[in-house]
Order: structure tokens, then C-alpha cells, then sequence
């Protein structure tokens, strides 16, 4: 799968995640991000990459999706993780 075709399904993922409205921790951080300054699409650009970043590290460490990681990393955007 291309680069471009992977951040498609990360940006898939975080539509859908603000479409259903959970978890709302999603929302809150699109909302915050735009009240920053940023466009939707910047920001949701930054929360797909945070998306990213924690499934890489589920698959690598063989381990479930810790959300709560998740909810922490999109906490501390704009700040993008190492």
C-alpha cells in the first residue's frame, strides 16, 4: 500500500470517528485545533498522523490499540509524537 493510500485510511478513520461522535475525545481535539488557528484539514491531517503513530506501535509491539495513549498524544497536538 502507498504512503498517500495508508494516510487515506487514517483520515478515513478519523472522519468516521467524528461522524459518529466517539469517542468524543476526537471531536474535542478537532475543535480545539481549529480554535488554534488551524484548518479542518490541517488538523485532521495531524490527528490521522496520531492515528498512525499509535497503530504502529500497536502492530510493533503486538499489542491492542490503547486508546488511552491515543486520547493523550491528540491531547497534546499540535505537538506531533517522536
Amino acid at each position: 500500500m502507498s504512503k498517500d493510500n495508508l494516510l487515506k485510511v487514517f483520515l478515513n478513520t478519523v472522519e468516521e470517528q467524528l461522524t459518529s461522535g466517539k469517542p468524543p475525545f476526537v471531536q474535542n481535539t478537532l475543535w480545539r485545533l481549529v480554535k488554534m488557528g488551524y484548518t479542518q484539514k490541517e488538523a485532521k491531517s495531524m490527528m490521522a498522523g496520531v492515528m498512525a503513530h499509535q497503530m504502529a506501535d500497536s502492530i510493533l509491539g503486538d499489542t491492542p490499540f490503547n486508546q488511552l495513549q491515543y486520547q493523550l498524544l491528540l491531547e497534546k497536538l499540535p505537538k506531533l509524537p517522536q
